[in-house]
């Protein structure tokens, strides 16, 4: 998997979280994701404020060139690894 891809995905994914969600927004999306019920599950706190899987593919997009293929493992694990690399940006 291009490292690169990743970054740039990650970057792209949390800069839209960041414009999306109001300052308040972020920082409690943070402090929940500290928390273990979020943290411990693998879970992010910005789904109880926006659609993030709708923001993570608009970022798919602009970073890949074209949508997210649901049927495709590559697209799938570009996704999961670009979510995971976001991950200590979205926790205080």
């Amino acid at each position: 998997m291009d490292t690169k891809q990743i970054d740039a995905l990650s970057r792209a994914f949390v800069a839209q979280l960041r414009n999306l969600l109001d300052a308040n927004e972020w920082a409690e999306m943070q402090r929940r994701n500290a928390r273990p019920e979020y943290r411990d599950t693998h879970s992010c706190a910005s789904h109880d404020f926006l659609d993030a899987n709708m923001v993570m593919a608009d970022a798919f997009a602009q970073v890949v060139g074209r949508e997210p293929d649901v049927d495709s493992g590559e697209d799938a694990s570009l996704w999961s690894a670009a979510w995971a690399a976001a991950m200590p940006a979205l926790t205080a």
